[in-house]
């Protein structure tokens, strides 16, 4: 370091030496595609900065940052301003490189890298910026007092299409939640990118980006209310880029997502929902992926759901065919400005999206959602301010907290821990197994392991009224047969309820005050009726 002073001060402020980078996303108004693959994009600026080094080096992914010192990006004259570079050791995630988070460049400035309270963490930080071409972008910390210190490992400028978040025209504005204009992004407009997440899907890292290495993250920790969600995954469907550019985002995100489920009973009394934390006093572009690729979903009235933002209606009946002009795995998204602003006197607001299965019957034959993907953007305000509130001071020292107390209450706080399991389109939960007995054999435990999976899928795809009637059965085989004669009834009983619906069926017609979407439904519900009591109405009947 430059001098004794900043050695003690690196020492005192050591939770705010988390590894810190800056992105900025040019909005250019030229852009390329690469003509060997339709998928990525070519950024025509993409520049990385290694602060506080010198010369060039080739990073784990082959790109190579380029060090400040000596450099015409950093004039001599700023060493005038107390600016110091050192290569510093600190204890970084697994998922960061050593690049550029090995040298940094100290300011006298005021920025509080550590606002999560993880010294272990990366902090990065993304911009999108409208730069005109042959202009100057000038990056500056700017002091906030003469004591007040911060740093930067890396900073890197990447050039974007023009109007992959900014609005193109007054034709192509969208909607603001809550009012009765529509909202868009105009040039003057800067974006701060807080959340990217691949719905259902893994993690993606910069790499497997389409060209502007952006990484996309799982959902699970934004998960607040969720039931009995499923995560189909189809990856043999080809996408149809029809709608929106091949590098809008991966193919990854198009191929996962996160449903409700088939379960119509249990998706009825929750909402499908993701929470993430935000400033209050902004307004946020919202940014929802979609991409319809499961087979059973053929008509247009399959699946058909609200939306909520904000816990205010986005979208009162989402369909999705119907914006994909009935084509399956053609991707799209949507865009919601929604406001923040007079919300709360709070410094961080959660910002919600919900999913809701149609409370309708007749609206859609699944009473199911689907997401493959959300973009989350805080919008810069009239002044071009995007800074928030100032975090509140991190203790210097934890305080340490008693162990938890076991409770010793009923048996409703006393469960078994569970483990969420989904596969071949079920969602399903497994208890803790018991120990087998000591004279079973290997076919003995594991046909007692496929019972014991059999049993806890359909525990978790029924409601309470029903558990009731089997939480008390052994063997899959056993509960199965309760819920079948429950809802088919005997023999006698089933063949009763065929010969009715089939004559309903057969002199089914179309009302005069009656729409073909309901005559549809209606039909459609009576068909669905006959394929649960296992006589499904043939094409050529229908």
């Amino acid at each position: 370091m430059a001098s004794r002073s900043n050695m003690s001060l690196s020492i005192t402020l050591r939770p705010c030496l988390t590894p810190l980078f800056l992105a900025l996303f040019l909005n250019h108004f030229t852009y390329t595609v690469a003509g060997n693959s339709p998928s990525l994009y070519t950024p025509v600026d993409n520049i990385m900065i290694s602060c506080g080094s010198s010369g060039n080096a080739t990073a784990l992914d082959g790109r190579t940052w380029i060090g400040d010192v000596n450099s015409k990006l950093f004039p001599q004259e700023q060493s005038q301003n107390q600016v110091s570079q050192a290569t510093i050791s600190v204890k970084q995630s697994s998922s960061a490189s050593q690049l550029p988070y090995t040298a940094a460049r100290f300011f006298n400035a005021s920025v509080t890298a550590d606002a999560d309270g993880d010294p272990g963490d990366t902090i990065y930080k993304e911009f999108c910026v409208n730069i005109n071409e042959d202009e100057r972008l000038n990056i500056t910390f700017t002091p906030s007092d003469s004591n007040s210190f911060a740093f930067i490992n890396g900073i890197e400028i990447l050039s974007m299409p023009s109007y992959l978040y900014y609005t193109q025209s007054d034709d192509q504005s969208f909607p603001f939640i809550g009012q009765e204009m529509q909202y868009s992004i105009g040039n003057e407009t800067a974006l701060e990118m807080l959340y990217r997440i691949n719905a259902g899907g893994g993690y993606i890292s910069r790499t497997e980006d389409t060209g502007m290495f952006r990484s996309w993250s799982p959902d699970e920790e934004y998960l607040t209310e969720d039931l009995t969600s499923v995560i189909p995954v189809n990856t043999t469907i080809k996408l149809q880029f029809t709608i929106i550019p091949p590098y809008t985002a991966p193919e990854d995100v198009y191929r996962t997502a996160r449903t409700m489920g088939t379960n119509k009973a249990i998706n009825k009394i929750y909402n499908l929902t993701w929470e993430f934390t935000v400033d209050s006093q902004f307004v946020y572009l919202v940014r929802l992926h979609f991409c319809e690729f499961q087979p059973e979903i053929t008509f247009n009235h399959d699946r058909v759901f609200p939306i909520f933002i904000a816990n205010q209606t986005a979208e009162p009946a989402f369909n999705l065919r119907k914006w994909t002009e009935s084509i399956s795995g053609v991707p799209l998204y949507r865009d919601y400005a929604v406001s923040l602003l007079g919300k709360d006197s709070k410094k961080k607001m959660n910002l919600s999206i919900a999913l809701q299965a149609t409370p309708n019957g007749y609206a859609s034959h699944f009473s199911d959602a689907i997401l493959n993907g959300i973009e989350i953007f805080k919008v810069s305000d009239t002044s071009g301010n995007l800074a928030g509130p100032n975090p509140d001071p991190l203790p210097l020292a934890p305080p340490k907290s008693a162990p938890p107390i076991q409770s010793s209450g009923s048996k409703k706080n006393n469960r078994t821990t569970i483990f969420a399991v989904v596969g071949g389109g079920v969602a399903g939960f497994i208890t803790k197994p018991k120990e087998a007995p000591a004279d079973w054999d290997d076919v003995k435990i594991k046909a007692a392991n496929f019972n014991s999976k059999a049993l806890n899928a359909l525990f978790s795809a029924i409601t309470n009224e029903e558990f009731e009637k089997i939480s008390s059965t052994e063997t899959a085989k056993e509960a199965w047969t309760i819920l079948q004669t429950t809802y088919e009834g005997t023999k006698v009983v089933k063949d009763s309820k065929l010969q009715r619906l089939t004559t309903s069926f057969e002199e089914i017609k179309m009302e005069k005050d009656e729409s073909f979407d309901e005559f549809y439904a209606k039909l459609k519900d009576k068909v669905n009726s006959a394929f649960n009591l296992g006589e499904p109405f043939l094409n050529l009947r229908l």
